[in-house]
């Protein structure tokens, strides 16, 4: 079983020495596990970190930059990175995921596997998706967790998926009558703490996950829809996240900067392979003019997406314009076994149900109160995934979902 990591630019082997042993070594039971770092990443070489840019990312957390400074800032920064690139040689151009695809099906030959299992979560399902199509031979089934299909437009549906995964919180939580009777109208109230923010920020100290190094941090509307959008990644943050914005609105900021400490993780992550990437392969495909409608549409939520730097980034960063084709849908006969999280802010469930329509030996299932990575939560996506890889031609048994109840909220 080959595991393909996401991002783009995600560094696999340096995360697995904190996520393996809970994520992944339940696989080890029956088969080889194997993880590698893709081209231009962690160990791999050249590897197209961009520390310029880490460090941006570090020094702003105490201030309050308007959309204009922040981008420009951004841009400075990946303009340093790309120079220091290509004066040693790095051709940025061959970062792709039709690159990633071959060497791929070339770590396969070379370790002499016949056939084996592809495994891809978020942008590793797109990558997974690419070796289906362009390296179909010894793939004996695959598993898409959490789906990034190529004919998507991340950046203009990207408000779209995170208006839809809010909404289903704040529904579950009004459903819900423990959650309902403690915090009262909680979507209300965390559109009003956002606006707030806004008028007043405030400040909070973070504890990084892994150095234990404390940061001062701005908390400001946007940095509040930030630590919702990406705290619904995690499974298990979930249920934690009603308390976190009733606290917050309440003045208490050390719920949320207790749950925020995971997300400041810039330096796991090669933002010089994420550019080469999404520049040629999505963003390509897009123009300001799409960016600005998909803002419009959603005004309460658009700081996230005026605050992404990569289109920004994209103006002066070099990539491969792709070719049509990594713009359109994958069609396959290999058993596919696909996943989805009900709660999923960036990868919605109808993503899934696009791409199994298009794989003619596929199994798709969407998990309630499940986030990004539903076989990361462990239990009933877990169980369906090893059953599956055991009988990949034969539907696996789904009863578990049924026995599933949402988040249990704190």
């Amino acid at each position: 079983m080959v595991y393909l990591e996401g991002g783009p630019g995600g560094k696999a082997l340096e995360l697995a020495r904190l996520s393996f042993t809970p994520y992944y070594s339940p696989f080890l039971d029956d088969r080889d596990f194997i993880m590698f770092d893709q081209r231009g990443v962690g160990f791999s070489e050249p590897a197209l970190d961009c520390p310029e840019y880490v460090e941006f990312s570090y020094d702003i957390l105490d201030k309050r930059l308007s959309v204009k400074e922040a981008a420009d800032g951004s841009v400075e920064a990946a303009e340093q990175c790309r120079k220091r690139l290509l004066a040693t040689g790095v051709d940025l151009r061959a970062y792709t995921s039709a690159e990633s695809a071959a060497d791929v099906n070339d770590i396969r030959v070379a370790l002499g596997y016949d056939e084996w299992n592809l495994y891809g979560i978020s942008y590793g399902t797109r990558l997974a998706l690419t070796v289906m199509r362009d390296h179909p031979e010894g793939v004996r089934s695959v598993i898409l967790d959490s789906v990034y299909p190529l004919e998507v437009n991340l950046y203009t549906s990207v408000l779209d998926n995170v208006a839809r995964a809010f909404s289903t919180l704040f529904t579950a939580c009004e459903s819900d009558s423990a959650c309902s009777e403690r915090y009262p109208s909680l979507e209300k109230t965390f559109y009003g703490l956002v606006d707030e923010l806004d008028a007043e920020p405030q400040s909070v100290t973070i504890r990084h996950p892994i150095t234990r190094e404390d940061y001062d941090v701005l908390i400001t509307g946007d940095r509040m829809l930030e630590f919702l959008f990406f705290s619904m990644y995690s499974t298990g943050l979930i249920p934690h996240l009603p308390q976190a914005v009733s606290d917050a609105a309440e003045g208490r900021l050390q719920t949320m900067a207790a749950l925020h400490g995971n997300l400041l993780v810039y330096d796991l992550f090669s933002t010089g392979m994420h550019l080469s990437l999404q520049c040629g392969e999505e963003l390509s495909f897009t123009s300001g003019d799409d960016i600005a409608r998909a803002a419009d549409a959603h005004p309460p939520l658009r700081g996230l997406l005026e605050r992404d730097p990569t289109f920004d980034q994209c103006e002066v960063w070099e990539s491969r314009r792709s070719a049509p084709v990594e713009n359109q849908p994958v069609v396959s006969d290999i058993p596919t076994l696909v996943l989805a999280g009900e709660m999923d802010p960036i990868t919605p469930p109808e993503w899934a149900r696009v791409v199994a329509g298009n794989l003619s030996r596929s199994y798709a299932f969407e998990f309630p109160g499940v986030g990004h990575g539903a076989s990361t939560s462990g239990g009933c996506p877990l169980s369906i995934a090893l059953s599956f890889l055991n009988s990949p031609r034969s539907e696996p048994d789904s009863d578990c979902i049924g026995e599933m109840t949402g988040p249990r909220f704190r």
